[in-house]
């Protein structure tokens, strides 16, 4: 009888001290997405984070939208292009990439891009100042160049509208 006693007691104490756990979750840590553990709140088993890390969702699986990770219990599948996609071809050939590789793809398309934007920039500007430039010259008077040639004016002989004095 006594270990019958302190069989019960033991297990009261420990579903005391598992719901005293229970309590420190938060209020949104409760239902299938979520596991609450030492108080902390994780994901679990078949659903991740969000894009903003502010709830739990379904791992996408073959054929479905994706953000990042996809979820599968037989195969391997990787997110690319949005989509998520099983890394084996139909031959059995590996075709996924390290993201490591997707990022080295990222970057030198970004770099090809940023060089030509600094080319483009240098361009215009070494046009802009050659245009200001010439305008510049055009403006300032140059005295190498001669006067037009001085012509005395004409006075007709014969004047139309001449009075005549006596």
């Amino acid at each position: 009888m006594a270990i019958w006693i302190l069989f019960c007691s033991f297990a009261v104490m420990s579903a005391a001290h598992i719901s005293d756990y229970e309590d420190d979750c938060p209020s949104y840590c409760f239902g299938e997405p979520y596991q609450c553990i030492n108080g902390h709140c994780f994901c679990a088993s078949g659903y991740m984070p969000n894009l903003y890390q502010t709830q739990c969702v379904k791992c996408p699986g073959l054929g479905e939208p994706c953000f990042g990770l996809c979820c599968s219990q037989n195969m391997t599948l990787q997110c690319w292009q949005g989509i998520c996609q099983s890394c084996y071809a139909p031959n059995g050939k590996w075709i996924c990439r390290d993201p490591a590789d997707q990022i080295i793809l990222i970057s030198g398309t970004q770099i090809i891009m940023a060089s030509a934007l600094v080319l483009g920039i240098i361009a215009t500007f070494i046009l802009l100042y050659k245009l200001c430039a010439a305008t510049t010259i055009s403006m300032v008077h140059d005295n190498t160049i001669p006067p037009p040639p001085y012509t005395p004016e004409r006075k007709d002989e014969n004047p139309q509208n001449a009075t005549v004095h006596i």
